[in-house]
């Protein structure tokens, strides 16, 4: 999982997805929940920012949707990356939908909610409403 991450962190979310992927069937063939879980979630923000087209990224966001479950992180990680992406097709309000659930998630279980601003923030971009997105943006 480590080189996944180095490459994520590395601007490098494509070749980031494949090692990735591999962390994340280990973690599930050993049952360490919680590691599946963290590697999912990079996964989700490889898929975000990263150069896989929406549609595909989309799909693989629910072939591991059912995982979302283990944990509010990973749920929060997985509202977030459907946000962006179907905000980059034009559907803005069903994306501001999937950011505040993320946001109201984030505060339930006490998670850091700057992901989720950061979020808000690109829809409200991608929707062309600068001052909002100042707003989300700047709290960030």
């Amino acid at each position: 999982m480590l080189r996944g991450k180095l490459r994520f962190w590395g601007s490098a979310a494509a070749a980031a997805l494949p090692d990735l992927e591999r962390a994340s069937r280990y973690a599930r063939d050993a049952g360490t929940r919680a590691e599946e879980a963290e590697t999912i979630q990079y996964m989700c923000g490889a898929m975000r920012v990263g150069p896989t087209p929406v549609q595909e990224a989309l799909r693989r966001l629910e072939e591991f949707g059912s995982s979302a479950a283990i944990n509010g992180k990973l749920e929060m990680a997985f509202l977030l990356a459907r946000a962006q992406l179907i905000a980059t097709q034009g559907q803005f309000d069903a994306a501001r939908g999937l950011a505040s659930r993320a946001r109201a998630l984030a505060e339930d279980h006490g998670l850091d909610i700057s992901n989720a601003r950061l979020v808000a923030g690109h829809v409200e971009l991608l929707a062309g409403d600068a001052a909002v997105a100042e707003r989300e943006l700047r709290t960030v």
